[in-house]
């Protein structure tokens, strides 16, 4: 039987390091069968890192 995918908010937390250590498992072990999910992660993961490059070019604002 297929294992059902992986919703894309819990790929996020997958990737943020959120999940409990069973759903780290779970969602490794998945990601390891199902190429679709595993290119979500990785789209997902790529956008996480754009966002952060561009978070961190920003000026930082002094308290006035």
């Amino acid at each position: 039987m297929k294992q059902q995918c992986i919703a894309e908010g819990d790929l996020r937390a997958w990737l943020d390091r959120e999940l409990e250590p069973a759903e780290l498992e779970t969602v490794e072990t998945h990601l390891k069968e199902c190429a679709v999910c595993l290119a979500l992660s990785e789209e997902l993961s790529a956008r996480a890192t754009r966002v952060m490059s561009v978070l961190g070019e920003l000026p930082i604002r002094s308290e006035e």
